[in-house]
């Protein structure tokens, strides 16, 4: 009877051995098996291709342009007065006057920048061209950032001498034959005040004064003594 006592004792810790280790018996708070962690972390659904992640590269870095600088001439008389022109040149009519200490914009220059486009002193707006190569000129800022303005050739000026006295014309000190020595009685000059001289007669005698304009040609007529002449 005892052996069959031991025999049942033994048989029911196995049993309960057994039913410790079946499934589903652990208790609320066991950790999950690494297994059951995978699964839940990742999507039950499968993948499609608009899911598939792409991997991300790095915006290139856009570096933007730099802003032009800004760029002002500006031409000052500076120790005496300077002519501004029609035109980028000598040989154009001068139109009116930068005075000493005078300064203005440039809003243009020629090719080679020896003149610049402003606009006249009086406020008027109307252009002119002064010449920034004179000693009285002084500059400030970069010419050669200025745009180029063209402008048609000047009509050229001549002073005749229709006498049988040389003259001599001022300023410049330049002289003209007499109409024997044709065609050298007549040259050109800038447009400008002048004044004619016969240097025949003692002491140069002032004979004519001239305002000479583009597409002039104006005529000495009459000599230091007073004779008239007309040219051939």
């Amino acid at each position: 009877m005892k052996r069959n006592n031991h025999l049942f004792a033994i048989l029911l810790l196995i049993a309960a051995i057994l039913a410790c280790n079946l499934p589903g018996n652990q208790g609320p708070d066991a950790p999950p098996s690494a297994t059951e962690s995978l699964i839940n972390d990742e999507t039950t659904s499968p993948p499609t291709e608009t899911s598939i992640p792409v991997t991300s590269t790095t915006a290139p870095t856009i570096t933007p342009e730099p802003s032009p600088t800004s760029n002002v001439v500006t031409i000052t008389a500076s120790g005496g007065n300077i002519n501004i022109r029609r035109g980028p040149g000598v040989g154009y009519n001068p139109i009116a006057i930068f005075e000493n200490g005078q300064s203005a914009v440039a809003t243009a220059r020629n090719a080679d920048g020896s003149w610049l486009n402003i606009s006249l002193p009086d406020g008027s707006g109307k252009p002119g061209w002064v010449n920034t190569r004179t000693q009285y000129s002084s500059i400030t800022g970069d010419v050669t950032l200025l745009p180029v303005n063209s402008v048609t050739a000047p009509e050229p000026a001549y002073i005749r001498n229709c006498t049988f006295h040389d003259m001599l014309v001022k300023p410049g000190e330049t002289k003209i034959k007499n109409q024997t020595s044709s065609p050298e009685n007549k040259l050109q000059f800038n447009p400008g005040n002048y004044e004619v001289f016969d240097t025949s007669v003692s002491g140069n005698k002032s004979i004519k004064t001239v305002n000479l304009r583009e597409g002039d040609t104006i005529d000495i007529t009459k000599d230091g003594l007073g004779n008239p002449y007309s040219c051939p």
